[in-house]
């Protein structure tokens, strides 16, 4: 069994997981069972996000929080299309307090 379709069983379920790469479109999101999926740029809520290539992390323009590369986050599996193989993740808006990153910045 193909893993997007493994997991079209579990969307609507939350996760833990750790972003595993980040990109100017998104995040992805490496669960525990080496399953991995991706958030997309436009769906990180509270703030617009831009891609900081040389640090590899995603920063909020006005909060300035930022979500980067070995960081623990919870997600829930949003969508799974098995033609393409992909997996979407959207990021828990209550954990997001306790995992972000703190907005001063070196």
């Amino acid at each position: 069994m193909k893993k997007a379709e493994y997991m079209e069983q579990f969307i609507g379920e939350t996760f833990d997981g750790v972003i595993s790469g980040v990109t100017s479109w998104g995040m992805y999101v490496e669960l525990p069972n080496t399953i991995e999926g991706m958030v997309r740029v436009a769906d990180i809520p509270g703030d617009y996000y831009y891609f900081e290539e040389e640090r590899y992390q995603m920063v909020g323009e006005k909060t300035g929080k930022i979500y980067k590369l070995g960081q623990k986050v919870r997600v829930t599996v949003s969508a799974v299309d098995k033609l393409l193989r992909t997996i979407d993740f959207e990021l828990n808006e209550e954990d997001e307090n306790e995992h972000g990153e703190e907005t001063d910045r070196k």
